[in-house]
């Protein structure tokens, strides 16, 4: 299970939204997703940090990752579109 820290840096973590989006294509959503908790709930990383990114993305054997982070706009139309859709249905 996981062992819940909560002192973290909280930050902007719409780039690890946009490095999900892309790990999703390359059938690695999954392991990313755990390994950016690990990192974020266990070990109080910053999701933030692309320095952060990029090591969960390098432990996951998740190629491409540097040029998503690289480039702004990767993912990011395709994010902010799923942003929206689940902002419609959320409950108020």
């Amino acid at each position: 299970g996981i062992k819940f820290s909560y002192d973290g840096n909280i930050g902007n973590t719409f780039d690890s939204h946009r490095l999900i989006h892309y790990a999703e294509k390359k059938g690695k959503q999954d392991e990313l997703v755990e390994e950016l908790f690990h990192n974020y709930f266990e070990e109080e990383k910053c999701l933030s940090d692309h320095s952060v990114l990029l090591a969960a993305a390098k432990k996951v054997n998740l190629p491409g990752a540097e040029e998503v982070l690289a480039n702004p706009d990767a993912e990011k139309s395709e994010v902010q579109a799923e942003l929206s859709k689940f902002s419609r249905v959320a409950v108020q």
